[in-house]
């Protein structure tokens, strides 16, 4: 039995909601390997480790071991698809420098349309007021109760959510190269849906498409990550006050949204280098929380095992224990006379004589002289005049 997993569950203070529904959080504090090589060694160190420590368990084999090795092994095999990865990106990332210059120059474009009847501070900000802050709300809040609901369920269940969320962190940077390609694709469309729009004279809705295109333009890079998404929403709630960062988005959003963007903007941030980084960090993360679920698992599994054991055990006795009783009472000995105590010769009455005067006298008393006659010499003093 794994007795450190009760250092693993930490209750949380509940808050005022919590409290008035009679519920509480659970916060699991997440199992750390005792090989652990570190964040800068080799994945395939922290594999090793991991199935040494997995080999430790084979006296006490569960489905949770049994899981975890497969988990390993397919791990390994995204370790060593990694390089793979990276290898398209490489090449995929010589022949962006053209698609972000075409990119850059339908971003002019956009703002030369706009600007042709004097652009629309309102259209800034509806978008701001109406749009984004409006999905900031809508959406950081979703994850505010997402958060919430998982906290209300047992570590297991919370190591299992944790497992699908790294899982989906380390396939987003897989699919980095073709998130990338996608967005350019959806540029593109934005683009010609302006110039369909500019020749209808629908000026607003191309000042709209401009602050559109300049949002995915600035995120052309950034991968959703569940880690993202909540610092995101940490980072907004708190920022200044909404009017004084609306006052400021519509000043930028007035000159332009996107105004310092280049290609070397993304060039020089999202490298081959940068991406291979991400692809080891996620695939680490993704490792650990899958060592995470099977500590979790083999100890619920473990207990869930010595539970129905004594339990059978308990029933077992129950049943027998009388019976068992009754006939081991027959071959029970009868308990052994205790001794008498042996009396002292005395002399009729003198014992009773003694028990009275002691009783009477609680101290010694000197023997009384009567009168006329010599105190006696102790027998231990030699007579006057005798030898010694």
């Amino acid at each position: 039995m794994d007795d450190t997993a009760k250092d693993q569950i930490k209750p949380r203070n509940s808050g005022a909601g919590e409290a008035q529904n009679g519920q509480s959080k659970c916060e699991c504090i997440p199992y750390k390997p005792k090989n652990d090589p570190g964040k800068d060694q080799p994945i395939r160190r922290l594999i090793k480790a991991l199935e040494e420590e997995l080999a430790s368990y084979s006296q006490t084999p569960t489905e949770a071991t049994k899981k975890f090795a497969d988990d390993l092994k397919d791990c390994d095999k995204e370790y060593q698809g990694l390089a793979d990865i990276v290898k398209k990106y490489e090449e995929a990332y010589e022949k962006l420098d053209c698609m972000l210059t075409e990119a850059n120059k339908n971003k002019q474009d956009l703002r030369e349309w706009c600007d042709e009847k004097g652009g629309n501070e309102n259209i800034d900000e509806l978008w701001e007021e109406e749009y984004e802050k409006k999905e900031h709300d809508i959406c950081c809040r979703w994850i505010e109760f997402r958060e919430k609901f998982n906290s209300l369920h047992d570590c297991p269940w919370q190591s299992d959510k944790t497992a699908e969320e790294l899982k989906e962190d380390f396939e987003a940077f897989k699919n980095f190269e073709k998130t990338v390609k996608d967005r350019l694709t959806e540029l593109k469309s934005l683009h010609a849906k302006a110039e369909e729009l500019r020749a209808k004279e629908r000026h607003n809705s191309v000042c709209a498409i401009l602050i559109e295109y300049c949002e995915l333009l600035l995120n052309l890079g950034v991968v959703q990550t569940w880690a993202y998404r909540r610092e995101e929403c940490a980072a907004k709630a708190q920022a200044p006050s909404q009017g004084a960062s609306s006052e400021q988005g519509t000043e930028q959003s007035t000159a332009d949204p996107c105004q310092e963007w280049t290609p070397e903007t993304f060039l020089d941030k999202w490298t081959p280098e940068w991406l291979k980084e991400k692809l080891k960090a996620a695939l680490r993360d993704l490792i650990l929380g899958k060592y995470d679920r099977f500590r979790r698992y083999q100890y619920w599994l473990q207990t869930e095992s010595e539970m129905k054991k004594w339990k059978e055990e308990c029933e077992k006795f129950r049943k027998s224990r009388r019976e068992e009783f009754i006939q081991e009472a027959e071959d029970v000995p009868e308990p052994a006379p205790e001794p008498t105590p042996t009396p002292t010769q005395q002399s009729p009455g003198q014992s009773t004589q003694q028990s009275a005067e002691q009783s009477t006298q609680p101290y010694p008393q000197k023997p009384t002289q009567q009168s006329g006659q010599k105190p006696t010499q102790q027998a231990a003093q030699p007579a006057r005049g005798t030898a010694a």
